[in-house]
């Protein structure tokens, strides 16, 4: 099983390399793995609502499936040890600072998807849900986009991130 999804993580990879990388998408897509670097954006959005009294609970749920969600990450990532697609496909151009860290699971996908999950669990209104799952959608492709991250880390990383929001939220339930 795990021998079938390398080989369709190659195969997406060796497709995103020879037929979707642009110039121009590039400078973009680089510009949302920025944001998404060591959780960053979400670290700001967590601290500006933080500083709310109105939303200080939202920020700190968020805030607490951000750090689960880097914990995670930190314990994962050299335990199994998968080496990053540039790593294994040598002829990958990679138009970012390679990462020194292994592919799996993906940090940028656990983060975003933790903490949109505690916030599209809470909010109310509809165009910050969509904002939020696009702006969080945006962060994870890029990883791939970039070549960085197989497939599979980011669906992976995803549900994890999923599954620590529900953690979080339902531990914040309880007290």
């Amino acid at each position: 099983m795990f021998q079938f999804i390398n080989v369709i993580d190659k195969y997406i990879i060796e497709f995103i390399s020879k037929n979707l990388q642009s110039e121009v998408l590039n400078i973009i897509i680089s510009f949302f793995s920025f944001a998404g670097d060591d959780g960053f954006i979400w670290m700001v959005l967590i601290c500006t609502l933080m500083m709310s009294k109105k939303y200080r609970k939202i920020g700190c749920i968020a805030a607490c499936a951000f750090l689960l969600s880097r914990i995670t990450v930190d314990i994962l990532k050299p335990l199994i040890a998968r080496p990053r697609p540039f790593e294994e496909l040598s002829h990958l151009k990679i138009y970012i600072d390679r990462p020194t860290t292994y592919s799996f699971p993906s940090g940028h996908a656990i983060t975003s998807f933790a903490t949109i999950g505690v916030l599209i669990n809470i909010l109310k209104n509809n165009f910050y849900k969509i904002g939020l799952v696009l702006l969080a959608l945006f962060i994870t492709f890029s990883r791939l986009y970039l070549l960085v991250h197989y497939p599979s880390d980011i669906l992976i990383g995803m549900m994890l991130g999923l599954i620590v929001s529900e953690i979080a939220l339902h531990s914040f339930k309880k007290s």
